[in-house]
């Protein structure tokens, strides 16, 4: 059985040091490149997989420039058998259905009966590129999936996705199918260190993108390029606040309550201001000018 599992090194912000922190001024040595989280979970998915068919073999593809191979090694030492660098320098100018079809003509000169990513991105958090990619695979896709049973003898997958409130939809699906992991109870396993030197003993296959050709086609990413004109934080609403009215007394600021803030028909609203026996007096003769108390 072949694995094939779509990882993202994404730039995490440890810290930020910079002079100008309101301005969001990040620098060099704040960002360290890490495995996207969900990725992660889609190659423990894989790697249970494994432990129980050890001959199933799993495969690591990154899209992206040198910094994917720091994701491509973790994945080595995770337990993965192959990783392949698919070496794109401008690939963080790439929109989503771009890099879907860069994968797909990777992917589709290879034997592959499971896909596994994650549901999506911590940086751009689109989550598009894995249903592309079963479209122009032509395969079933499954989003949100969080538990999953592998029957090789029958050839198909017995999985667990989630829907509103937080219920479990159990579907079949046989092979090939593309599933996006979402984030659930279980935890990657970490690189040990006999995993990580035997990582660094592994080399990791480097494809130029300029090499991947179909008969007649060659992937069009140039024509799906995104440029980012700037990046800021959401402008803080004011919130409304009714007009302070200083120069009147505390009783006209309380008849203006009463009358919710209008100052016009004055009549529609009376303060009594008296002790407990007359405001009961005045509250008496009000009640019957208005027929509401009848001796």
């Amino acid at each position: 059985m072949n694995i094939f599992v779509l990882i993202k090194t994404v730039h995490f912000v440890c810290s930020q040091t910079g002079t100008e922190i309101g301005k969001n001024y990040i620098g060099t040595d704040d960002v360290i490149p890490i495995i996207n989280p969900l990725d992660e979970f889609a190659i423990e998915f894989a790697l249970l997989i494994k432990d129980q068919s050890p001959e199933t073999r799993i495969t690591a593809v990154s899209l992206g420039d040198k910094s994917a191979e720091d994701g491509l090694k973790k994945c080595l030492a995770m337990g993965v058998d192959k990783a392949v660098h698919l070496f794109c320098q401008d690939v963080e100018k790439f929109d989503s259905w771009a890099v879907a079809e860069t994968l797909s003509f990777f992917i589709r000169q290879q034997s592959v009966d499971l896909i596994l990513a994650g549901r999506q991105a911590i940086d751009s958090h689109a989550g598009l590129v894995g249903p592309y990619l079963a479209e122009m695979l032509r395969i079933p896709h499954v989003s949100g999936v969080v538990a999953l049973e592998v029957d090789r003898n029958a050839k198909k997958t017995l999985l667990q996705r989630v829907v509103e409130r937080g219920d479990r939809e159990i579907l079949e699906c046989g092979f090939p199918v593309l599933l996006t992991i979402e984030k659930n109870i279980m935890r990657p396993r970490y690189p040990t260190l006999a995993g990580r030197l035997r990582a660094a003993k592994q080399t990791i296959e480097k494809v130029r993108i300029e090499e991947l050709t179909e008969p007649g086609k060659r992937p069009s990413s140039d024509c799906n390029l995104v440029v980012i004109e700037g990046i800021s934080n959401p402008k803080p609403k004011r919130k409304a606040r009714p007009p302070v009215q200083q120069k009147i007394s505390a009783a006209d600021r309380m008849r203006l309550l009463m009358k919710g803030g209008k100052k016009e028909r004055q009549e529609d609203s009376k303060l009594i201001d008296a002790d407990s026996d007359d405001a009961i007096h005045q509250i008496e003769r009000i009640l019957r000018e208005h027929e509401i108390l009848v001796d």
